[in-house]
């Protein structure tokens, strides 16, 4: 049996791979002469792929046949052997139970012998036939596992199962034929070559019959809402729902193609390419519908903001969610659900900036019904904000600055969380780590553009203070800044600015790049300036703006001091290794204007929290003040006491609250600085012996040993003089002093709310 099994699946491979072959060789000459053209192009082209696909299914049959036929082998000899044994205890008598048990009766001590030499050489034999049969039918069950496999990869799919598919997931999802659901995950897969070259920004190429199966599921669910296919989703097992979201991110990508199509191939929908065409009509239109929003009069007094489509668009959201973020390179439907909530978000900050009275007042519908805006525009950031390709065209293109309004004063329920999602990146995303690969160059830029998009808008570009103002006074009870309010948007915000501080203060971030801060060259004063440094004074008022906003929350300010003394520390090690380079002293400077940022953030955002919580307390005295004006004025008219029922309404009003200064960072000992960058150094002997007092045993003294000397203002002095020989220029001692207190300038400025008068 199994050496005519193993010759039929041989056969049938080898007879199927002659097959496809003539098919091949029938579409690549006709009629004797070669067939050229668009439709040749695509018809050889899926033959060609056809034909390797059968010759690896025909190499899969071609390895299960071969294996049959050498279990034959394994367990004949055995085999054989345990007839054999059993043949021979029938020829001398013995009894053969049904468990192979040989017995004789009243048998010799040496007839007793045989029967035990021929018991062992039976059981021997037994043993190892099972053995052997039993590692030829696990062995052709894995192959046939593997067979299963090949046979619905995604080169082997087509229109006609993903017909058949389609309507065994409307019928009956939960009851799906395992290999159904093994379809549905071949189809949803990609390469790794085919990943990467989406993800360095090029085309990925699949199989037709993949293209082929995955438009035609697609098709099969065209009748059906997004609310009704996520329900259905919802019932498949766990990968067969992830196969499916990521279905729909291949099928959408714009990068992935099927090859060279015909033009009338009707089995490939948008010329064999992927996007939004192919998704199923029913997520097209709720994706795209021109009535997202809308505002309506209600009987000419009132107002209505109108979001239609949440429900469906939800639900797309939530089954995209559910897909691997590796699929998730710019398709359009991460694209579209990005937009889409970006529009719901608009629609609910326009009703929350209007009236809300009796008379002319604007009510908010959802799905044509009142509703809650709390919790609607979520998912459709937390899900389509892992696709940095979509959310850079988000952020780069028309109508980023209302996004970002509305993003910065929505009151998200989350603290912020959902809009973090545009921000947060793979580790190591900002930074070149192999500039040979495409790809990781690609995921830099990508950082680097998306952020220094951020950074542009929180910079106010050009005109930090509105942006301030509009930032640290969001109008809401305690929680007025941006920190306060949504702090896990800053913290994201926060840890994306890291890598590129350096940049943000004019200098160069390492390894990274598409931080473009485009500049302004004005000829009369010949300054440049940007939306980081306006006025061209290297007071950076823009970035000292961002760093502000961003402090305003705790944490948010922690990492940004974190990043703050990493690239202080590596500036001073770059100096210290080479301080009379051309250009080094610059390292100086960028050191101080560092240390400014740091204290001139912490000093801004201090202000503004407690001036914020100090115009709270204000708000409150003052209602309470009028409180007391009113019935203070009607008594103080009453003849005979009405003085001295004034008199008693005053003393009974409350005292206006006090409010102490904020703190304000102390300047740092910029001698200390220097000398911390000369223990860096590696000092000439000449130098070292001219300045002697400063070493000991040929290291330099400690910073704290020399505060303890009786002559130590004279050895800061020294030190200020080595400083700057070593430079070969004076003034370096105070680089970093001079640029520290620039930066500090340009920091941003809360005004003190003052109690009304009376």
């Amino acid at each position: 049996m199994l050496l005519e099994l193993g010759d039929a699946w041989i056969g049938v491979g080898a007879e199927l791979e002659g097959l496809f072959n003539e098919y091949q060789a029938a579409v690549t000459t006709v009629n004797g002469s070669y067939w050229d053209g668009q439709t040749a192009d695509a018809a050889q082209s899926r033959a060609q792929s056809d034909n390797k696909t059968m010759q690896v299914l025909a190499d899969k049959l071609e390895a299960i046949g071969t294996r049959a036929k050498q279990g034959y082998d394994e367990i004949n000899p055995p085999l054989l052997r345990a007839r054999g044994a059993i043949m021979e205890a029938q020829r001398r008598n013995y009894q053969i139970a049904d468990s192979l048990a040989l017995s004789l009766q009243n048998a010799t001590a040496e007839q007793a012998k045989e029967l035990e030499t021929l018991q062992t050489e039976l059981n021997g034999a037994v043993r190892s036939a099972m053995q052997a049969d039993i590692a030829v039918r696990d062995a052709l069950n894995a192959a046939r596992t593997e067979l299963r496999v090949a046979f619905v990869s995604a080169a082997a799919l087509g229109g006609p199962q993903a017909k058949a598919d389609g309507q065994q997931l409307i019928d009956n999802p939960g009851g799906m034929s395992p290999e159904a659901q093994q379809r549905l995950i071949e189809a949803g897969q990609l390469t790794p070559d085919q990943l990467s070259a989406l993800q360095r920004g090029d085309t990925a190429t699949i199989p037709a019959s993949q293209m082929e199966y995955l438009n035609e599921l697609s098709r099969s669910l065209d009748g059906k809402s997004p609310r009704e296919i996520e329900q259905m989703v919802s019932k498949l097992p766990p990968d067969a729902q992830k196969a499916v979201a990521n279905s729909f991110q291949i099928m959408s990508t714009p990068g992935v193609n099927a090859g060279p199509v015909a033009a009338d191939d009707k089995e490939l929908r948008n010329s064999g390419k992927g996007g939004l065409a192919v998704l199923p009509q029913q997520m097209q239109s709720s994706l795209t519908r021109s009535d997202l929003v809308t505002k309506d009069s209600v009987y000419l007094v009132n107002k209505e903001v109108n979001l239609n489509g949440v429900a469906d668009n939800k639900a797309i959201a939530k089954m995209i969610g559910s897909g691997d973020p590796q699929y998730m390179v710019g398709t359009d439907v991460d694209r579209k659900l990005l937009d889409v909530g970006s529009k719901y978000l608009a629609g609910i900050e326009d009703y929350k900036d209007d009236d809300h009275g009796w008379v002319g007042s604007t009510r908010l519908q959802i799905d044509g019904g009142s509703g809650g805006s709390h919790g609607v525009v979520d998912s459709f950031f937390t899900t389509a904000g892992k696709d940095k390709v979509a959310v850079e065209a988000l952020v780069t293109g028309e109508g980023k600055e209302e996004l970002y309004n509305n993003i910065t004063s929505h009151a998200w329920t989350d603290k912020g969380a959902a809009p973090a999602t545009l921000f947060q990146f793979a580790d190591g995303a900002a930074t070149i780590e192999n500039p040979n690969d495409p790809a990781d160059v690609k995921a830099a830029e990508r950082h680097g553009k998306i952020m220094s998009s951020a950074a542009e808008y929180l910079s106010g570009g050009g005109d930090p203070g509105a942006r301030w103002s509009e930032l640290t006074s969001l109008d809401s009870v305690g929680n007025h800044t941006l920190g306060e309010r949504n702090p896990l948007l800053t913290q994201a915000l926060a840890t994306g600015f890291a890598p590129h501080i350096e940049t943000m203060v004019g200098g160069t971030s390492p390894n990274t790049t598409g931080f473009n801060i485009p500049v302004t060259y004005d000829k009369d004063k010949g300054e440049v300036s940007s939306w980081l440094d306006p006025d061209g004074n290297g007071t950076y008022r823009g970035t000292n703006n961002i760093f502000s906003i961003l402090a305003t929350d705790e944490p948010s300010g922690e990492k940004v001091s974190e990043a703050i003394e990493s690239a202080k520390d590596r500036m001073m090690q770059e100096y210290a290794d080479a301080p009379s380079s051309p250009g080094s002293s610059s390292k100086l400077g960028m050191i101080g204007t560092l240390q400014g940022l740091a204290n001139g953030s912490a000093d801004a955002s201090e202000a503004a929290r407690v001036y914020g919580d100090y115009g709270d307390q204000l708000t409150r005295h003052n209602d309470m003040q009028s409180a007391f004006d009113l019935p203070q004025t009607i008594l103080g008219d009453v003849p005979f006491v009405g003085s001295y029922l004034d008199m008693g309404i005053e003393n009974m009003k409350p005292d206006a609250p006090e409010v102490e200064d904020p703190k304000v960072s102390s300047a740092p000992n910029f001698n200390r600085m220097n000398y911390e960058i000369l223990e860096r150094m590696a000092i000439p002997v000449d130098q070292q012996s001219r300045y002697g007092e400063l070493f000991d045993n040929g290291g330099m003294r400690t910073w704290e040993d020399i505060q303890r000397s009786p002559n130590r203002q004279a050895l800061v002095a020294q030190s200020a003089e080595l400083f700057d020989s070593l430079d070969r220029g004076d003034g370096n001692s105070s680089a970093i002093e001079d640029a520290y207190r620039r930066m500090m300038s340009g920091a941003p400025t809360t005004k003190k709310p003052e109690p009304e008068e009376g």
